[in-house]
């Protein structure tokens, strides 16, 4: 077994597509929350490369579900909500 076969999601392009493995136990047309997260994560820390915010390393982050999310190919965009002193990572969206 190739390891990429363990993997949440697969790359085509920008987009990133569910793998069985990312599939709800709830329903099979949704990913579970772990897939969402890691896309989430995934799609924050290349916003951060995009900026060149090289001194950002998010630690934890929080997840907002507010209905569940379908297991299709998704990209993930992120946007500053609010720039100051304190640094301020930018909040990843999966539209």
């Amino acid at each position: 077994m190739d390891l990429t076969d363990l993997g949440f999601f697969r790359a085509e392009g920008t987009s990133l597509v569910p793998t069985e493995l990312a599939q709800s136990m709830w329903s099979p047309q949704q990913m579970h929350g772990v897939a969402l997260s890691g896309a989430l994560a995934r799609g924050l820390d290349q916003h951060l490369a995009d900026l060149g915010r090289t001194d950002l390393r998010p630690a934890r982050y929080t997840v907002d579900r507010f209905r569940g999310a379908s297991k299709e190919a998704c990209d993930i965009t992120a946007e500053v909500v609010r720039e100051g002193r304190r640094p301020r990572p930018p909040d990843p969206v999966l539209p």
